[in-house]
């Protein structure tokens, strides 16, 4: 209805306009000539029609604002009532979500405080047992930083393994190579032999604490030239331990021609191996086998294989042993089984001739009536017959 409004008056301000301008065009024209009279009687006509077109023009305009207002108005009215529809749809639309959000942020609340208490009890667990490890890690430090503690330590470590891989009887503790001195290793491996007699693997737990808690410290820190001088130190260290070992405790034949230096530590064992050569120097100068806790349990698992493969040799020797008596044996008793065989033929050979006489007896008693059995068990129970009767 606006629209169509507009175009209405656009088209009358175009009329207007023309005319106007057509009115215009006149008084100039009629100017030029001179001619005033004929000029007003052309513009009287014109003025009427204008003042007529001005009163249509304005009942127009005032009967299209009249239907514009009440257009207008009802147009508004809608407006106004799908807006209240639409403001109410929209109003239980909130508070739906809402309420689903309210509920949701509770559940999620809810699920929430369940995982923190949760979690909060865990943490308070992990906390205890972390001050429960920090009294331990604290423990073992004051335990560490004393030598001799730190020498127990190491030997109870040593002396778990060894009962994890052997039985009781397979090594000893406190084991004196020597004789006539109280240097005494901390364990030794019982071996076989080769006389019968048992020789022994010398076993002992070392730990240079400060040596590699230095090497550690100045690898952390980037030192390469304390780290250089720590593991110069700690080098040093496990070969002087190494040749204190074989001086004390490597005594052939009572023990092997070697040792075990045990590392309880499998990052001190590690480091030890990082230097170039020492491991090889230890073994061909002292003698001396290095192991820390993995490598002595393969090489305690080496050495119960050697144990069995000494026992089936030895059951083979036994076995030999005994098939070559059993084989003697066979001989006396192939002897035995001749002489039964001849016996046997003997035998049967008297039995030939006891079944010839018996079918002898039988042909010369063929005449001869033969009694009841129930007599012949009474004759036979009583004696020997008439002959027996007669006997004084």
């Amino acid at each position: 209805m606006q629209d169509h409004l507009a175009q209405i008056l656009v088209v009358a301000a175009l009329i207007l306009t023309g005319l106007l301008a057509a009115v215009v065009y006149l008084i100039v024209l009629l100017r030029s000539r001179g001619d005033g009279g004929e000029l007003a009687g052309l513009l009287a006509p014109l003025q009427q029609d204008l003042t007529k077109l001005d009163t249509v023009l304005r009942q127009e305009f005032s009967t299209n604002r009249t239907e514009s207002q009440s257009s207008i108005k009802s147009n508004l009215g809608d407006f106004r009532d799908g807006q209240a529809k639409l403001l109410d749809s929209v109003a239980q639309r909130v508070q739906a979500l809402s309420d689903s959000n309210d509920s949701r942020f509770r559940e999620i609340r809810e699920a929430v405080d369940k995982k923190l208490s949760v979690i909060l009890e865990q943490l308070q667990k992990d906390l205890m047992d972390m001050q429960k490890v920090a009294g331990d890690v604290g423990a073992l430090s004051r335990v560490l930083s004393n030598v001799k503690a730190r020498g127990v330590w190491g030997e109870i470590q040593l002396e778990r393994i060894l009962q994890e891989m052997l039985t009781p009887a397979q090594f000893e503790r406190n084991y004196r190579p020597k004789s006539g001195t109280k240097e005494a290793v901390e364990f030794a491996v019982r071996l076989p032999g080769p006389d019968g007699e048992p020789v022994f693997l010398p076993v002992d737990s070392k730990l240079p604490r400060e040596d590699y808690e230095r090497l550690v410290a100045a690898q952390e820190k980037g030192d390469l030239a304390a780290v250089e001088a720590a593991a110069k130190a700690l080098e040093a260290t496990v070969k002087a331990e190494a040749r204190s070992i074989r001086d004390k405790y490597i005594n052939p034949p009572q023990t092997t021609d070697f040792a075990v230096l045990f590392l309880p530590v499998e990052s001190l064992y590690a480091e030890v191996l990082r230097r170039p050569g020492l491991v090889s120097d230890l073994q061909s100068q002292h003698r001396i086998v290095v192991a820390g806790p993995t490598t002595f349990s393969a090489l305690l698992n080496s050495l119960l294989v050697g144990f069995r493969s000494v026992v089936i040799q030895k059951r083979a020797v036994e076995i030999q042993r005994l098939l070559a008596a059993v084989k003697t044996e066979m001989g006396t008793l192939s002897v035995l089984t001749d002489k039964i065989h001849d016996r046997f033929e003997l035998l049967g050979k008297d039995f030939e001739a006891v079944g010839k006489r018996a079918k002898l007896i039988e042909r010369k008693l063929k005449g001869v009536d033969a009694l009841p059995e129930s007599e012949v068990g009474a004759l036979l129970e009583n004696g020997d017959g008439p002959a027996a009767d007669d006997a004084p």
